[in-house]
């Protein structure tokens, strides 16, 4: 289970991650997770539905 210290590391990782192309992103969190396999699904978790949401929003505007 994650502490609230986890809970602020993952964050900071996410928004690192997101600043990166996203082909780029697993590789990073593979990297900056280490041996922590919580720490890293909850990552990766989260890239997955930014990821999505970006596509939502971008697939209607490259449509037009």
């Amino acid at each position: 289970m994650l502490n609230p210290n986890d809970w602020a590391h993952l964050e900071d990782l996410f928004h690192r991650a997101c600043a990166l192309p996203e082909a780029e992103r697993p590789a990073f969190a593979h990297e900056q997770v280490g041996d922590r396999p919580e720490l890293l699904r909850e990552l990766l978790a989260m890239l997955e539905v930014e990821a999505a949401a970006t596509e939502a929003v971008r697939k209607p505007l490259r449509e037009l």
